[in-house]
């Protein structure tokens, strides 16, 4: 995080971050770290200069489903002020070891997600420019602000199928079985069946006499 007070000391701020190569002019955006599902959400955008600018120019680029009000109730010295989705602007003058604020009130979607907003300063030309930015995540339980280097809080969509209900605990898997994966049948007693007993004859019929003669009388 860029230190407004650095940037303004004398010497040369390129190694700061937020700040002008050469270190003329710093923009840093302060808001709080997190906020309510639902709820505005004000920056200020404040910028430092070491050197009389009369053509400094402030863009606040967002993603398009955020928006910003004004600029009815911007600033007296921003002028020639442009705001549409997407996209702030607007142009200003600065005097050596001077800091300008300027305060913007936005307005994120209810949805989950998450969203960019860059803020830079430059004059006209870009000879000079310097930037600021952080990201947005919504989640169920509210917004955070993520800088670079912020570790991001744990985040788990609230997404639930409609099919069950919210809360519902999805219903166990059942994987589909082949044939030759079925377990072989259980074995069960069966009733052997009663054997009849074979009838006895009550009377054996003689033998018929040979037609032929007998060989041995």
């Amino acid at each position: 995080m860029c230190s407004l007070t650095a940037c303004s000391l004398g010497g040369s701020a390129s190694n700061q971050i937020n700040c002008s190569q050469g270190g003329e002019v710093c923009i840093h955006i302060i808001t709080a770290d997190s906020f309510q599902s639902g709820d505005s959400v004000t920056i200020q955008i404040q910028v430092t200069s070491t050197k009389d600018i009369s053509d400094l120019f402030v863009t606040l680029n967002t993603d398009s489903e955020i928006t910003v009000e004004g600029p009815q109730n911007w600033e007296s010295y921003a002028s020639s002020t442009l705001n549409k989705p997407g996209l702030a602007t607007w142009k200003f003058s600065i005097k050596a070891g001077q800091t300008l604020n300027f305060n913007r009130v936005l307005h994120f979607p209810s949805h989950e997600g998450s969203f960019a907003l860059v803020a830079s300063v430059a004059n006209v030309g870009r000879s000079i420019e310097g930037s600021d930015s952080f990201e947005v995540l919504i989640t169920r339980n509210g917004g955070y602000i993520i800088r670079a280097g912020t570790p991001r809080p744990p985040y788990t969509p609230n997404v639930t199928a409609e099919a069950y209900g919210p809360g519902t605990p999805f219903p166990t898997l059942v994987l589909a079985t082949y044939p030759w994966e079925q377990p072989p049948p259980i074995a069960t007693s069966t009733p052997v069946p009663v054997r009849q007993p074979t009838p006895t004859p009550t009377q054996v019929a003689p033998l018929s006499a040979s037609p032929y003669p007998d060989p041995y009388p």
